[in-house]
């Protein structure tokens, strides 16, 4: 009999875990409701946050966050970049406050659901487009697709359609982050996330007032999160060649390269090791340069990856240089 009632017992724990964990993410969306609008794009609906006034001959900037980043990602960048310009975030399905969508999460889809949810909340073109990391391709692809509608681009420390095969290890790490993804996702649903998340957060040196704290770990335990950054993930994986962005003519770009190296590198890594192992991924925002005439590097000597986090000006400055060429064009 005392077999028999393990099972039992852990059925009876799962099925409480499952409500616990429903209940809390319903309090959480009541707590932490959407600071923009949701907009629906073909069955599911995206959060858009914008701000600024839109000034006569000027581009509406568009901001795009990383992969498992979303809009609260740009809350440094976005209030200044409403100074001289209108400025939009947004969260891809999945993501921050946006419902999850169809898969796979390919950057051709990700892009036309950014150009829909654009055109369904009357945020006509031509744009700026500035895009972090993942972002960095997803903007490329827009501009791709809508070359018309594209008046200049800012790439942050840009991902890029070959780094799987550039980066020796960069197939690896993906991988091992889907897999991780996948089994959070799982315990997630019982609520064994949200028992560890105050030590997750410790992962994010970059969240530091109680007020951000607490947004962002509601954003980390949506439904949807864990199953989204797997899926994005797994897209980079499956991706072959594939049709690009060539070029951008003369129309403005700055490209934003991370320069500073960890203050602790990873056990058993030398400051020799690291630069090799930077290489591949500097010589990429190198090239990305050349996509325009008018390409210009800048080097964000202070920050590891998330620029606009870890150095926000240099974002805003990089803005603000390409809605200006732009606007003069």
């Amino acid at each position: 009999m005392g077999w028999v009632a393990i099972p039992a017992a852990l059925f009876i724990l799962a099925i409480w875990g499952l409500s616990l964990e429903a209940a809390a993410r319903a309090r959480d969306r009541a707590r932490y409701p959407a600071p923009g609008a949701l907009f629906d794009v073909g069955g599911h609906r995206l959060h858009l946050l914008c701000s600024g006034k839109r000034r006569a001959g000027q581009p509406v900037v568009v901001l795009e966050a990383g992969l498992a980043s979303w809009s609260f990602y740009w809350r440094l960048a976005q209030p200044e970049v409403a100074r001289f310009a209108r400025v939009c975030s947004y969260d891809r399905a999945g993501l921050g406050w946006s419902e999850r969508g169809p898969e796979p999460r390919s950057a051709p889809r990700l892009a036309e659901e950014l150009h829909t949810l654009l055109g369904q909340a009357g945020e006509k073109g031509p744009y700026v487009l500035v895009g972090h990391s993942l972002g960095g391709l997803l903007v490329r692809e827009f501009a791709r697709q809508h070359p018309d509608e594209v008046a200049g681009l800012v790439l942050v420390d840009s991902a890029h359609e070959d780094q799987m095969e550039r980066i020796p290890t960069a197939r690896r790490e993906v991988e091992r982050s889907v897999k991780a993804m996948r089994y959070l996702a799982v315990i997630g649903r019982f609520g064994l996330v949200r028992a560890l998340s105050r030590s997750l957060l410790k992962r994010f040196p970059s969240v530091r007032t109680p007020e951000d704290k607490a947004v962002f770990r509601a954003s980390l335990l949506g439904s949807a999160y864990f199953q989204t950054v797997a899926a994005e993930s797994q897209a980079m994986l499956d991706n072959g060649p594939a049709e690009r962005l060539e070029s951008l003519g003369d129309r403005p770009l700055v490209v934003i390269k991370a320069g500073a190296r960890p203050a602790r590198l990873p056990a058993g890594m030398t400051a020799e090791q690291w630069r090799e192992l930077r290489k591949p991924w500097d010589a990429i925002q190198e090239e990305l340069v050349c996509l325009s005439t008018r390409g210009r590097l800048v080097v964000a000597d202070k920050s590891l990856h998330t620029v606009q986090v870890e150095q926000p000006e240099v974002v805003v400055e990089a803005i603000c240089e390409v809605v200006e060429a732009a606007s003069r064009s």
